[in-house]
């Protein structure tokens, strides 16, 4: 019963975030139906899976996409830059360490409040 209810509660929400993106992003037919919803959903629900089997959060849809979709993000290309830009920061990694953890602290607890 329990998992019935979470799958049941992760398809609503990618079916909302779905449709509601896509509306955004004006891809829609003129019926309000979307095309490829099926394939979309196939896709967040291997996602969701996949993430849970390796012990990583889910790659699922976020209602937040909507911001992106709004600058012009439709194609799916911005995420991809996106992740090449969070790659390339981890070679900077390092540059962290020039920070005392008690700087840090401090910082997080004045941003925080």
């Amino acid at each position: 019963m329990i998992v019935f209810t979470l799958v049941l509660a992760g398809f609503f929400d990618a079916m909302a975030t779905i449709i509601g993106v896509g509306t955004e992003a004006k891809l829609a037919d003129d019926k309000g139906r979307m095309p490829g919803l099926s394939k979309a959903l196939f896709v967040d629900g291997a996602g969701g899976a996949i993430g849970g089997l390796t012990g990583s959060s889910g790659q699922t849809v976020f209602i937040e996409s909507a911001s992106g979709v709004g600058e012009g993000a439709r194609t799916g290309l911005s995420s991809v830059i996106t992740g090449l830009l969070f790659a390339a920061c981890l070679f900077f990694t390092p540059v962290t360490q020039l920070v005392p953890a008690q700087v840090a602290a401090a910082a997080l607890v004045v941003i925080g409040r």
